[in-house]
């Protein structure tokens, strides 16, 4: 049989023949056998601890190359896509890792250096995800997004998901199902997209919005505009729902339930964002008094914080437990209008997202209006989350009579002054360090935001 380097198989092992021993592997390692010896392992198993493979491989055959896996994120992303894309030799697979690792090889290189460095790749690969070891590929540095349009609100939706590991694995874990029928997950692919320029552009620490969208002349690569695509890609879909995407503007709140919409139209019942960001609640309630029954349900990816949570002094009096979450003492028996009920039967699915919504009305004369403590530390139903990004909103004010605006930041309104539009900006716990994203800028949070509206977004991750 002739094989070529361009060609390799995967071998199950019910197509194996006896696995060779433990003892076996110590009498005669991979690196000291010549090369007819080592392309004749056509089809044979090595059994072996889990965690001697990696161990294995790395002192014995990576060899000097095993620099190569210490460089930066970026380098060592480069030089194993050319390992993987230069060199054939062998498949391997993996199975119980939790017992034994199966590695099954079949020679399909005449170069024996060659499959060696391939070998390696490819068990270390599927080790480390067998093995659940972080290969998460997240941003590198903190940066903000272009804003050439009025579209700041871009900024707290998708900055704290795209620092976040388990939205970005979520996303990896979707292209399983997205890419059987990619016209029909658009949405989907422009969002991972978006990401995915956002990740590349994240190596620059100075990442500046510095080009127009348009023909250019500048030669070089233009980050800021391959994030623009994106985000101009998005917004023609969301566009065919709602027509208010066409004008610039908008808020974080409504953009973020028709993101969160359009993800879950696609996806269905399989949806991969479920246990990321869905917030599942459903109970049975009993009257104490007449037993009827009523349900309270909450099925979504925020939870609203609204005019009947005014009673309450803090987030985590709202989170501490069931009964206050519902407000069951303000709840009434359709019934016999009795008021004390019990909770006989629930269901609850909590997130490793959990986002709140403030969604007040298009005014500035209460910039918080529910006066309600947001802690750094969220007890939710026994389950701890911390706070690590919020949204704040800001009106645009033009100056009377001329088209010199105010800076939202530091200025509000003076009478005369005519609304123009809404600024967001993003303050975001990273590093340990809170900061905040304003367009594409990275600065020092302010101590008060005396002007800010009462429209935000607050993100909590839950504590592994």
């Amino acid at each position: 049989m002739s094989l070529t380097p361009a060609t390799f198989d995967v071998f199950t092992s019910q197509s194996m023949t006896t696995p060779m021993t433990i003892s076996d592997l110590e009498m005669v390692s991979i690196h000291e056998m010549d090369a007819s010896s080592y392309l004749a392992m056509n089809e044979e198993t090595f059994e072996c601890p889990y965690r001697e493979p990696v161990q294995y491989l790395l002192n014995n055959v990576v060899g000097k190359s095993r620099g190569a896996f210490e460089l930066s994120q970026e380098k060592s992303e480069k030089q194993i896509e050319w390992l993987k894309l230069k060199l054939c030799a062998y498949e391997f697979k993996i199975l119980d890792v939790a017992k034994q690792t199966h590695i099954s090889s079949r020679a399909v290189s005449t170069s024996y250096g060659k499959a060696k460095h391939k070998a390696a790749v490819k068990l270390l690969n599927l080790l480390e995800r067998q093995l659940k070891v972080d290969k998460i590929h997240m941003p590198k540095h903190l940066i903000g997004l272009p804003n050439f349009r009025d579209h700041s609100y871009f900024i707290p939706v998708f900055v704290p998901l795209f620092w976040n590991k388990n939205f970005v694995a979520s996303l990896d874990k979707a292209l399983e199902i997205a890419s059987k029928d990619k016209t029909a997950f658009k949405p989907y692919y422009t969002i991972k997209g978006l990401f995915e320029e956002y990740r590349k552009a994240s190596f620059d620490p100075n990442f500046t919005q510095k080009n127009y969208p348009g023909t250019s002349q500048v030669p070089g690569k233009k980050p800021d505009l391959e994030i623009d695509k994106y985000m101009m890609k998005l917004l023609v879909k969301l566009r065919e729902d709602n027509i208010e995407y066409a004008t610039p503007g908008g808020n974080p709140t409504t953009f973020w339930k028709d993101v969160m919409r359009t993800l879950w139209t696609q996806f269905g019942d399989e949806n991969p964002f479920e246990q990321a960001l869905n917030f599942d609640f459903k109970t049975l309630l009993s009257c104490s008094a007449c037993n009827e029954t009523k349900t309270a349900a909450l099925h979504q990816t925020f939870i609203p914080l609204k005019e009947k949570y005014l009673n309450f002094s803090s987030l985590n009096e709202i989170m501490a437990n069931e009964k206050s979450f519902l407000l069951l003492d303000n709840f009434n028996c359709d019934n016999c209008k009795g008021s004390d009920f019990t909770i006989i039967k629930k269901k609850l699915s909590i997130p490793s997202i959990l986002v709140f919504l403030i969604d007040g009305q298009v005014t500035d004369d209460l910039p918080n209006a529910l006066n309600l403590e947001l802690p750094d530390l969220l007890n939710v139903f026994g389950t701890p989350f911390e706070k690590y990004a919020y949204s704040i909103s800001f009106f645009k004010y033009k100056v009377e009579s001329s088209d010199i605006g105010r800076h939202p930041r530091h200025n509000g309104g003076e009478p005369g002054d005519a609304i123009s539009g809404t600024h967001v900006v993003l303050n975001i716990k990273h590093e340990g360090v809170w900061r905040e994203v304003n367009n594409d800028k990275i600065l020092e949070p302010l101590r008060t935001y005396n002007y800010a509206r009462n429209q935000m977004l607050i993100f909590y991750r839950k504590i592994e």
